[in-house]
């Protein structure tokens, strides 16, 4: 018979007042002396183990407290401390043995479920992680944490309104939980429903205003916003408080890399990587400042970088797939992209950039549902207008019904696009465009028929509505049927006149631009500067003619030497109507040479004479490797044969040219 265990508990009771006054040595040595005393004593082991752990030395301590339940298998305390310090050291599988054996002893224990809820959704097991935490909140209707980490399930499950929901439960409980306020502003976040967000994170840090977690996400949503200055300042706060979490270096990155800041963006991203070379977002943050600034095989660097350390990381791959789309190997940008759609077959990014892609190739039909992610994609840029409720249209039969057509992007895309209006009156609909009220003066006499509105609030009883970039989509455009028929818009005949007068016919009267709009990535690579021009500036008779205006007319102001470009005076363009002068002196020129801006379709739809100079990959719409248009059949396009090598255009375009003024 085993002799009994010798009574230990005054050393434990002094052993434990040490340990709570911070006699940790003290604490120590008691519990040791009680183990001599009793070897299998339970309690000892446990709270020795404590001890240790509490010093840094966490394996010694977990041995102990392994050999504690060895010896006493019902010791609940100790199975549930040691499954906390093992899901502490991410050992959650372990955690999850100890765990459950404390539930198949005592099942009551919310806690132990709130525990056990936490290390299977770090296991990836979301549907059991929910169970657990329902459990918990069943049995203590009161657990925040419970509820907060259930939201963090559905969240992680897509589930939205769910995490919402066990969001604002928790803050119920607990309307100071900061952790509950953030996670709440991320999902709000994620749906894009920003004003809200930045209402939970302002939350968040009247609880807490010291939660780096919340400046940066307050940053982020200020950056998806763009206001840039404001996501500044918050992602300093950021950094202030946690130095050392490479997030708050690479967010502000991605800020400045926005506000073309690019040499200060590198450098907080040398910081994010310096702090943790594995961390895959600075790394896809780094591939998207050497894209803006226009080097690509450093960004494509960048990102494998990323995806050596995490392979199907979707952003990574989307992000690959555009890069190698930059430097025409459209094969392997489709593959990556396709790549990023399998790990992620909702991601907007992913998904327009393989419209945009499969578009270039001439592959239209294949591309325009890709095409309709762009309202995802840009939820923040392209807006529905208010107020209206008919359904879209999606090619049902137009004759007697009313249908609403809204632009979405820019003056360039409406010049193009509304080609298609006609077509659908043709089949008989009443149709009202919704548009600035810039365009409607050169719009309205080529829109016979056609309402022009500038107000949702004032348009009548619909039948249907569509944006006018999904026409070619409803209207199953593809390469062969594009709609090329030009002039499908006029100048004003008394304007024509007017600056036909005022140029007059001497000389090979050239209309030339630029620049467009600086704004945003689309101008990447796409803008040369005016200078680019002397290459044609001493050809005999020929006379260069500033269409530009706004961004790049400055420009103007510092010609190379022995160049000169004519100007058309501050009333050119100037009132509210937009492009109405533009059209009007375009009759009275032999050419338009222009870069890829608004300016080249008025000139297309026109069926004006231009030439159009376009980067190395351009935009979609100009296919690849092609000289003509099938959008506008009187344009003749000069491509670059390298990135960046606008001299070679414009040497194309000037041998061109001798040739056109013989």
């Amino acid at each position: 018979m085993k002799a009994p265990e010798k009574d230990v508990s005054p050393l434990l009771r002094a052993a434990m007042a040490a340990q709570q006054q911070g006699a940790i040595r003290d604490a120590r040595r008691l519990y040791e002396q009680a183990l001599r005393v009793a070897p299998r004593n339970a309690d000892s082991l446990h709270l020795l183990g404590l001890t240790w752990i509490d010093d840094g030395q966490t394996e010694r301590g977990l041995q102990l407290i392994r050999r504690a339940i060895a010896y006493r298998p019902d010791y609940l305390e100790a199975i549930n401390n040691i499954a906390i310090e093992l899901a502490k050291l991410d050992r959650h599988a372990e955690a999850q043995v100890f765990l459950e054996k404390a539930l198949r002893l005592n099942e009551a224990q919310p806690d132990v479920h709130y525990n056990l809820g936490r290390s299977l959704n770090a296991l990836g097991q979301l549907q059991d992680a929910l169970a657990s935490y329902d459990r918990a909140v069943a049995l203590r209707p009161g657990h925040h944490e419970a509820w907060n980490n259930r939201g963090l399930v559905l969240y992680s499950q897509q589930d939205m309104p769910g995490a919402i929901a066990s969001y604002d439960r928790a803050l119920e409980l607990k309307p100071d939980y900061a952790e509950a306020w953030v996670n709440r502003g991320i999902c709000l976040h994620d749906q894009k429903n920003y004003a809200p967000a930045l209402g939970s994170f302002d939350n968040a840090l009247a609880a807490d205003p010291d939660n780096h977690a919340a400046w940066l996400r307050r940053g982020y949503t200020l950056l998806d916003t763009k206001q840039y200055d404001f996501a500044l300042a918050a992602l300093d706060r950021c950094i202030t408080i946690a130095p050392d979490n490479p997030a708050g270096w690479t967010v502000r990155s991605i800020v400045l890399n926005e506000m073309k800041h690019f040499d200060r963006a590198l450098a907080d991203n040398d910081k994010a990587i310096a702090l943790r070379t594995d961390h895959v977002d600075a790394w896809i943050s780094r591939c998207w400042i050497f894209y803006r600034t226009r080097r690509l095989d450093d960004a494509l660097a960048c990102i494998h970088k990323a995806l050596n350390l995490e392979p199907d990381n979707p952003m990574a791959l989307a992000n690959q797939g555009v890069v190698l789309g930059e430097l025409k190997r459209t094969d392997a940008a489709l593959a990556s992209l396709n790549r990023a759609i399998t790990v992620a077959p909702e991601m907007p990014e992913a998904r327009l950039s393989r419209a945009y892609t499969r578009l270039s190739l001439g592959h239209l039909a294949e591309s325009w549902a890709d095409y309709e992610y762009r309202w995802q994609a840009w939820a923040n840029e392209v807006k529905r207008p208010v107020g209206i409720t008919a359904p879209e249209w999606r090619g049902e039969a137009l004759r007697g019904r009313h249908i609403l057509v809204y632009t979405e992007q820019g003056m360039g895309d409406i010049l193009h696009f509304i080609r298609y209006l006609p077509l659908m009156q043709a089949q008989g609909a009443r149709i009202t465009f919704l548009v600035v009220p810039q365009l409607h003066r050169l719009l309205g006499p080529s829109l016979p028929g056609v309402v022009l509105s500038a107000d949702s609030g004032n348009v009548g009883a619909l039948d249907f509505q569509v944006p006018l970039l999904s026409l070619p989509m409803h209207m199953a455009t593809d390469l062969a049927t594009i709609p090329g028929d030009v002039p499908y818009l006029a100048a004003e005949p008394a304007l024509t006149t007017q600056w036909r007068e005022r140029l007059g016919a001497n000389g090979f009267r050239v209309g030339i631009a630029w620049q467009g709009n600086p704004q945003g990535n689309v101008d990447v690579g796409r803008s040369f500067p005016v200078a680019q021009f002397v290459a044609l500036a001493d050809l005999p008779d020929l006379r260069l003619i500033s269409l530009q205006k706004g961004f790049g007319a400055e420009q103007l102001l510092r010609l190379p030497e022995g160049m000169t470009v004519e100007t058309l005076g501050a009333e050119f363009d100037a009132g509210p109507d937009a492009f109405v002068d533009t059209a009007a002196v375009m009759q009275a020129l032999d050419l338009v040479i222009t870069s890829d801006t608004s300016i080249v379709h008025l000139a297309g739809a026109l069926a004006r004479p231009a030439w159009l100079a376009l980067k190395y990959v351009p935009d979609w719409r100009w296919f690849q490797d092609r000289a003509d248009s099938p959008w506008y059949p009187t344009m003749r396009l000069f491509r670059q044969t390298t990135p960046g090598d606008w001299d070679g255009v414009f040497r194309e375009i000037r041998r061109a040219l001798e040739e056109e003024m013989r």
